[in-house]
């Protein structure tokens, strides 16, 4: 009660300061209420949880309208567990409240695509923070599907590639049953070698450069998908986590990321 009663006052505050357009202010509210949500979900503040988040994912939605600050690009991984801990508290509504075995629907896919405005990319962050996706098969696989799906000019971005690699290993590690494209056809979203070279001057790597020019284009996507686990991929989306010298640090802070493990 005493956690509800302090969330309560924290969004009493963010409303505040929205209506001051206090942005600072506002950043620090959100970013406490998104480590309460990641602390606190379960089974029996789900509802509760789920009613905050109808309350504070309208927030981000109106930013991203304005293009806010607010909303930029190292601020999403805030949003993305927002968002996966507002799918993960309506899967366990649905699943201790009402028995329902639809956990999710195609329409809450089309509701998490609507609010992340045209990045759908940022689907991925989602789907690999979620709680409970190992209830959700189908929504894991509509994920997929929607992501193998995009423009490969979606994936010049090498943080947009560093997410498909990371989609990739996922599946195989959690549904290796989903359908997924071929190494070859993997090859045709990136540059492998503009990814290679990207990846190498920020992390440490034990592919070496004269095998790696003997590689094909599927051997090369191998190489990227066997050469790198999970966690240091989701580093990878956050320079500011590796060191000088290639090496990672505030490891802890990928807490979100790397439940993907599990």
């Amino acid at each position: 009660a005493t956690e509800f009663s302090v969330m309560d006052c924290v969004l009493s505050d963010l409303r505040q300061s929205c209506v001051k357009s206090d942005l600072t202010s506002q950043h620090e509210l959100i970013v406490k209420f998104e480590k309460w949500c990641r602390i606190y979900i379960d089974a029996d503040n789900a509802q509760s949880i789920n009613h905050y988040l109808c309350e504070v994912l309208p927030i981000f939605y109106s930013h991203s309208l304005l293009g806010c600050s607010l909303c930029r690009v190292d601020n999403r991984m805030t949003w993305t567990s927002l968002l996966a801990s507002f799918l993960d508290s309506k899967v366990l509504v649905q699943k201790h409240y009402f028995h329902n075995a639809n956990f999710l629907s195609s329409k809450d896919l089309c509701m998490v695509e609507f609010t992340l405005l045209g990045e759908t990319v940022y689907l991925v962050d989602i789907l690999l923070q979620m709680n409970t996706v190992t209830l959700v098969p189908e929504f894991a696989d509509s994920v997929a599907k929607r992501i193998f799906s995009l423009d490969s000019l979606t994936f010049k971005h090498h943080e947009n590639s560093i997410r498909i690699l990371m989609l990739y290993k996922w599946l195989d590690h959690n549904f290796s049953q989903i359908v997924k494209p071929t190494y070859e056809q993997l090859g045709k979203y990136l540059n492998a070698d503009n990814v290679f070279e990207w990846m190498r001057q920020r992390i440490k790597t034990n592919i070496g450069l004269a095998y790696w020019k003997t590689c094909t284009t599927a051997d090369k996507v191998q190489a990227l998908l066997n050469g790198f686990d999970l966690p240091t991929l989701a580093v990878l989306l956050n320079p500011s986590s590796i060191s000088d010298k290639g090496e990672l640090s505030n490891v802890s802070d990928f807490h979100l990321l790397f439940q993907i493990l599990v």
